[in-house]
């Protein structure tokens, strides 16, 4: 027969030797990003948020430069458009206060899709993020249109 002060012994051990319970309900200090392919740079946890945040951010521009919603096109990479009308040697808008504005908008536009389409190129199995990608390269296309064809 076991008695009471044997028990108490065995339980206190056991509870002694694992820390009594604490090394399971302690949260490490410092979460590390999980690294996505050798030779690529950690994605932070919280890419997705990133990724809306950025499209909140073109969705605004678009708005103000009267851009409809990009229709979709199947087959649209994860590649960036690189529209910059500032790097376009064909882009001539004509040298007025509403085409500036209209290709500042554009740039802020395109260089956000760019962001957007690294950020999807480093997850490959992310059709979310490819999807966002597409519809963001269509609206930097559409963007960079309407600045490099702005004559007033």
């Amino acid at each position: 027969m076991v008695h009471r002060s044997q028990l108490f012994i065995v339980v206190a051990f056991v509870l002694g030797s694992c820390g009594g319970g604490a090394m399971y309900m302690t949260k490490p200090d410092n979460l590390e990003p999980v690294p996505t392919a050798p030779g690529r740079a950690p994605l932070p946890p919280d890419v997705h948020e990133q990724i809306t945040k950025l499209e909140v951010d073109i969705d605004k521009d678009r708005a103000a430069m009267h851009l409809g919603e990009p229709a979709p096109k199947a087959g649209r990479s994860a590649d960036p458009f690189y529209g910059q009308p500032e790097t376009d040697p064909l882009c001539k808008p004509a040298q007025t206060d509403a085409c500036g504005t209209s290709c500042t908008l554009s740039a802020s536009i395109c260089r956000n899709a760019e962001k957007i389409c690294t950020t999807a190129h480093d997850l490959p199995n992310d059709d979310w993020a490819t999807q966002r990608c597409a519809r963001a390269n269509a609206i930097c296309e559409a963007a960079h249109a309407q600045c490099c064809g702005c004559q007033g």
